[in-house]
């Protein structure tokens, strides 16, 4: 990968799971991966323990009778039992008091704190219905995520961030709307199973909104790194990368960001901004390294 921050090392398997999204307990362990993108000091298996912990729930909530029985489908008093485990006997739920901190997103602290933002814990309640043959996906309506589910009854959600109520759609819709303010007939158009690569992508977002609001430029570049490891021809992504690059400092890897993405987007709104910027990196330099900006 171009511009590859210390972080590299992280990518790499990061990247191997995304080939592998599709795979059982694999979007748990993408999202687990990003952990690395605020803490650069972990290694070796550092993601083990979030793992293990997982498998201590599963065999204690086993213990109690909660899992899948023998109904085909699985009926709404399965997944009310499970969302009381999660959030009552676990005692997960949402952080309220520092919402943004990066801690929220990294699963692993959202597993040994217990806390965190409505997706990052939406991801963990999924892996652990998983492992207990619960089938639950993720929702990603504005401005929240539910987790989702096919009971019985038909479509029902959970709302980890705020407590086990098992929800009907129009409860569901409804809990949005109070929380997000979102129009209820945009959120009703989001209530479908999310993509996992989309999950992905959202929790690598919040790092994002968190950075920039902090001012963290490195740890900012970083996460757009990953962003980019997951789709290398964000040419959004691409834009914001090379900029900040060139307000760093790092001029030609800044200007080969911009190229791409004018490559990617020949005539954007901000074609002059964009070229001005990268001829001003490369004068400093001292040269057209990576390009010629026309």
């Amino acid at each position: 990968m171009e511009g590859a921050s210390a972080h590299d090392s992280q990518v790499a398997p990061f990247r191997a799971a995304l080939a592998r999204i599709g795979e059982p307990g694999v979007l748990f362990h993408a999202v687990l991966l990003t952990s690395a993108v605020h803490d650069s000091l972990l290694e070796g298996e550092w993601w083990r323990p979030a793992h293990r912990e997982l498998d201590r729930f599963a065999a204690e909530a086993g213990a109690l009778g909660i899992g899948r029985g023998q109904s085909t489908p699985q009926t709404v008093a399965e997944l009310r039992r499970f969302a009381l485990y999660f959030c009552e006997t676990l005692r997960f739920g949402g952080e309220r008091e520092d919402y943004h901190a990066a801690e929220n997103s990294m699963l692993t602290q959202v597993v040994a704190r217990r806390q965190g933002l409505p997706i990052s814990l939406a991801v963990v309640m999924i892996e652990l219905g998983r492992r207990l043959g619960i089938e639950l996906h993720g929702v990603a309506t504005p401005g929240h995520f539910l987790v989702g589910a096919t009971a019985d009854t038909g479509a029902c959600f959970v709302d980890p961030f705020s407590g086990p109520e098992i929800l009907d759609t129009r409860k569901a819709v409804a809990r949005v709307h109070d929380i997000s303010h979102a129009e209820p007939a945009q959120i009703a158009d989001c209530m479908a199973p999310a993509d996992h690569l989309e999950i992905v992508k959202r929790v690598l977002n919040n790092f994002k909104v968190t950075y920039a609001n902090r001012g963290d430029f490195g740890r900012l570049l970083t996460t757009l790194d990953w962003l980019l490891a997951l789709d290398p021809a964000d040419a959004g992504e691409l834009r914001n990368r090379g900029l900040i690059l060139l307000r760093t400092g790092e001029g030609p890897r800044g200007a080969r960001d911009l190229l791409r993405y004018l490559e990617l987007v020949p005539e954007p709104d901000d074609l002059e901004i964009i070229r001005r910027e990268a001829r001003r990196a490369l004068s400093f330099q001292g040269g057209e390294e990576g390009g010629k900006i026309e």
